[in-house]
């Protein structure tokens, strides 16, 4: 059985204060302006108007403590439905932070969904776990879908309070969720996997983004359960399962935006409008389903504070096969989704500050970098000036320092694409365009680098790297192994646009 002494951090949310309260975030200010209120971010530089009428709840909150949601609220004369919406799309948009959750004086039912075969031991841990839930026991029902295990897994399955299904043939985790979900009695299906345990705070944290009309799908997130090995501490940070530490949402997200299954909690009313997931999928199901859910006009919202804690494989073989299959999926999703074309942006100064600069590095005239400068300070006068028409409160270093931070960002993201799908060319050119591939070469460890810094890794740079690269590699040649097999090549082949914005 489960023992919750195996992990402190299994506990951690139980034992925190989780009233919902809200604090303006580090290096964001309030401006007004006549009858216009501003908020200007510093990192990266950022403004946004806001209705006046807010200024006294912005105000409180930038005091420097926590303000519980309550006592916003008495602030303004709002709908508080409405008032959560609109701090959460701030705290998503990086000007204020959020602790805790929304408690509810009535918790809708919940269906709790897991697909299992083969695997008594971790299916035990899972419902060990869910049976702690923070949540109204006559308000939650699990269903265990046995996938035709031939071990003691439904025996094992048997010995708690659950509902059991059983396939006599395999079917697959897809087919198994849908079963599930025809046979709930929940208004929400929250499902999770059998190799993962649940917070005692999961479904709390999670249920109250339904509060939200818009939202048809809601997930949270999906943090390691080991931590003891190199890869484990690699996967902690960088799994494709976690989605990381920010509150996000597909009202401002891009057309990939999508959340994982072992973590998801759908509308069973719209999930079965939907017909579920798609059953010929083994991979990529989860992103089909949530591309699908926003087409029919809804929106999916992530929420980091609903965790559940996924054993990953932790073998360098296992690790990079299930890489390889997860990258087989994308040119069968664009071939299902062929108007969700990847796009890479540009803007013809950036470009033409990187020519240079790569000019000046092969032909060793240095005096070149200083056409860059120049560059940067027209580019940093034209946006002061723009800024200065609003009397925004924007010094003149700060707008060169997002100037300069932009023209790295962009090339970051041009790397990172060339490492995500095309590090493997560089070993075919080699031999015949070696400085070329030099060049390319050095692309993977600066986004390496650059990964290794946001994520903040509790590893060394080394063993980061070292594990990054064998993830690109694992991914990409799935990635080129489907696009072969899928007669699909959009995944790498993307739209070039300019940046106009």
């Amino acid at each position: 059985m489960f023992d919750v002494q195996k992990s402190g951090h299994y506990m951690k949310m139980a034992d925190n204060n989780v009233t919902l309260s809200y604090i303006l975030s580090k290096g964001v200010s309030i401006f007004q302006q006549g009858s216009t209120l501003y908020l200007i971010r510093k990192n990266p530089l950022t403004t946004i108007t806001i209705n006046p009428a807010w200024a006294p709840v912005l105000n409180l909150l930038s005091q420097g403590e926590y303000i519980s949601f309550n006592d916003v609220c008495a602030h303004v004369n709002a709908d508080p439905g409405k008032v959560e919406i609109f701090l959460n799309s701030l705290v998503r948009k990086g000007f204020l932070k959020i602790r805790g959750y929304r408690s509810l004086s009535d918790y809708p039912f919940v269906t709790v969904i897991i697909p299992v075969r083969n695997r008594p031991d971790d299916i035990s841990g899972c419902l060990d776990s869910l049976l702690k839930l923070d949540y109204p026991a006559d308000k939650i029902e699990i269903i265990v879908v046995d996938d035709a295990s031939y071990d003691n897994t439904p025996d094992v399955i048997s010995g708690f309070p659950v509902k059991l299904l059983k396939n006599h043939v395999r079917r697959q985790a897809s087919y198994s969720r849908n079963l599930a979900a025809e046979e709930a009695r929940g208004d929400i299906l929250a499902f999770i996997d059998s190799d993962c345990i649940a917070d005692p705070a999961w479904l709390k944290a999670l249920v109250p983004a339904f509060m939200d009309e818009k939202n048809g799908a809601v997930g949270g997130k999906v943090d390691s359960w080991f931590d003891k090995k190199a890869i484990d501490r690699y996967e902690k940070s960088s799994s494709s399962l976690n989605m990381g530490n920010r509150s996000r949402s597909s009202k401002e997200e891009g057309n990939f935006f999508y959340l994982p299954t072992c973590n998801l909690l759908v509308r069973r009313e719209l999930f079965l409008k939907l017909g579920g997931f798609n059953i010929d999928m083994t991979v990529g199901e989860d992103v089909d389903f949530c591309w699908r859910l926003k087409e029919s006009g809804n929106e999916i919202e992530y929420r980091p504070a609903g965790v559940v804690y996924h054993k990953h494989r932790n073998k360098l073989s296992a690790f990079f096969k299930r890489r390889f299959q997860y990258g087989t999926s994308e040119p069968l999703l664009q071939k299902k989704h062929p108007d969700r074309l990847k796009k890479m942006f540009y803007s013809p100064l950036t470009v033409i500050v990187w020519l240079i600069v790569l000019a000046a590095t092969l032909s060793g005239h240095y005096l070149l970098f200083l056409l860059c400068g120049v560059i940067l300070l027209i580019e940093t006068h034209v946006k002061w000036m723009q800024g200065e028409k609003k009397a925004l409160p924007i010094k003149y270093m700060q707008i060169l320092c997002a100037v300069f931070r932009g023209y790295f960002v962009s090339l970051y993201y041009w790397c990172a694409f060339f490492s995500r799908y095309y590090l493997l060319a560089v070993f075919l050119i080699l031999p015949f365009f070696p400085v070329t591939a030099l060049i390319l070469t050095l692309n993977h460890p600066l986004v390496a680098v650059c990964e290794y810094f946001i994520k903040k890794p509790n590893s060394n740079v080394f063993s980061f790297i070292f594990y990054f690269t064998l993830d690109q590699l694992a991914y990409q040649l799935g990635v080129w192994y489907g696009c072969f097999r899928n007669y699909s090549f959009n995944p790498v082949n993307p739209v070039i646009s300019r940046w106009r914005s």
